[in-house]
């Protein structure tokens, strides 16, 4: 059963390795969140950032100083999903991939393309008919409602599908909340496809890969998963076997509440599937 914090100081003592999100917890997207500086400079020692973002770490650090967020200073170390994709290049066997991108869906990131095109491996085709991989990243150019009911996007994907291609997402997020709204990501799109009987190679969370990898780092006695979306933070926190943290900055929270048809989050939260260790509003 979730037990439920006022003071997160309360229960980090107890951890020797704090694995956290970014977006949602560390910022919004246009500012730190309450109190983030001050829980991440106290913590800073233990900390290891776990983002689904699809840059890469450099990029993503970058961004964070923006935010007056340091490395050393806030925290130790940083990974992507974008990390996690470069891995899989290299380890990548096949030849003659040829790599249809989504981009009349998606802003896709420039240097998301770039990687995808370095790879010797791949490259690029705009036939979809002879493609036998496609890539989804970044933010959707459209809103929920309309790009859920996309008769053009499912006729493309149904025709990936049948042509067995591999769909690699960088970033399994479906959603992020930004400014208070709801914003679609590539993550969605890869979830049509799966439904659609495609085969997704997606490279965050909740992957275990991804939480075994910094496991297997630093080997630490006692493990806790901070998130803010029960369906990658701590879905993925569970399935490694680690505790874990849901706060209310970010996806989850935001989702019950403009789903809410009575009832408290406490209540919602208990028929839920997936199941933190532990629940704070904010830091």
């Amino acid at each position: 059963m979730t037990k439920y914090l006022e003071n997160i100081f309360d229960i980090t003592n107890t951890y020797d390795l704090i694995i956290s999100d970014v977006f949602g917890v560390v910022h919004d997207g246009q500012r730190l969140l309450k109190n983030a500086d001050k829980f991440f400079k106290q913590e800073a020692s233990k900390v290891a950032l776990l983002t689904n973002d699809g840059r890469g770490i450099d990029d993503v650090a970058e961004h964070l100083k923006g935010y007056n967020f340091l490395k050393k200073e806030h925290y130790k170390d940083l990974f992507t999903s974008g990390f996690f994709l470069d891995e899989f290049y290299k380890l990548n066997s096949e030849s003659n991939i040829k790599c249809f991108i989504l981009d009349d869906y998606l802003e896709t990131s420039a240097n998301r393309k770039e990687a995808v095109l370095s790879v010797p491996s791949i490259t690029f085709t705009s036939d979809i008919k002879e493609a036998n991989y496609c890539f989804a990243s970044g933010v959707c150019k459209f809103d929920l409602d309309y790009i859920k009911n996309n008769q053009d996007l499912l006729s493309k994907l149904t025709i990936l599908k049948n042509n067995h291609c591999k769909l690699l997402c960088p970033n399994p997020d479906k959603f992020v909340v930004y400014d208070n709204r709801l914003i679609v990501l590539a993550g969605f799109i890869a979830e049509q496809y799966q439904k659609l009987g495609g085969e997704v190679i997606s490279f965050g969370k909740p992957n275990k890969y991804p939480y075994e990898f910094i496991i297997n780092k630093y080997n630490p006695n006692k493990v806790l998963m901070i998130g803010d979306t029960l369906e990658t933070d701590i879905d993925g926190a569970n399935q490694v076997g680690i505790d874990s943290l849901l706060i209310g900055t970010g996806v989850t929270k935001h989702y019950w509440q403009n789903n809410n048809h009575g009832g408290t989050f406490e209540s919602w939260l208990a028929d839920s599937t997936i199941k933190p260790t532990w629940y704070i509003d904010e830091f």
